[in-house]
């Protein structure tokens, strides 16, 4: 436990921590509890399998709900973007935020050879007030990550453009891995765009050029929902 103790404690920069106990979840995780380099109570957990840190969180006053003006947006955003290649984490694209209670969280997806991985995902928390770092949970991207077998694509961006509907006003194209069941991914190619005013993504699938997914993109106060 004094190995993982060092190493939470590395992650937060200093701090003073306690042993909390060994939680068997589906990730088993040591726990501990105390103060991080900042004097902020703080909770952290390590996987007992290969000892990543799991979740970290820090108590930060109640703020302001709903979302930030532009330049403190995108003083949250560049926070939690420096955070990640600084706790091992590289090669990672923001997707979306949601802000409540003073807290910016902001989602990654990791990327492999320009493909995003939707599955992989990181999300980091960010005190609106200070623009400090409060958080992160790698649940997702320790459930899910590994080293992908990217098939080359049969159609080209063209022949899947051809199956987006016209009344779509195509802003973006890349190519995705998206989940489709619990246990299997498509490659496919991403269209962002807007549609009457609505903005959308469609994914066509880079090997049958068949639709997969349709998602709209739902920009409220508190941030960005997809349904």
């Amino acid at each position: 436990v004094h190995i993982v103790l060092e190493k939470a404690t590395e992650f937060l920069g200093g701090g003073e921590l306690q042993y909390s106990g060994l939680e068997n979840g589906t990730i088993p995780v040591y726990g501990f509890f105390g103060t991080d380099a900042d004097g902020r109570s703080v909770e952290i957990t390590v996987t007992k399998r290969g000892g990543a840190i799991l979740y970290m969180m820090a108590d930060v006053p109640a703020g302001q709900n709903g979302r930030p003006d532009e330049e403190t947006t995108e003083r949250m955003k560049e926070s939690a973007q420096a955070y990640l290649p600084e706790h091992g984490y590289e090669d990672m694209e923001p997707t979306y935020a949601q802000y409540y209670d003073g807290v910016g969280v902001f989602n990654f997806a990791s990327t492999q050879d320009g493909v995003i991985l939707y599955n992989d995902l990181v999300k980091v928390y960010v005190e609106r007030a200070s623009g400090r770092v409060s958080g992160f949970d790698a649940t997702n991207y320790l459930m899910m990550h590994t080293a992908r077998t990217l098939d080359t694509p049969a159609i080209d961006e063209m022949t899947a453009r051809a199956a987006v509907s016209d009344a779509l006003d195509i802003r973006s194209v890349r190519l995705a891995l998206i989940p489709m069941t619990p246990s299997s991914e498509k490659l496919c190619y991403e269209f962002k765009g807007v549609c009457r005013g609505t903005d959308f993504i469609v994914y066509i699938d880079a090997m049958t050029g068949t639709e997969r997914e349709i998602f709209e993109i739902i920009d409220s106060e508190d941030g960005e929902l997809v349904v």
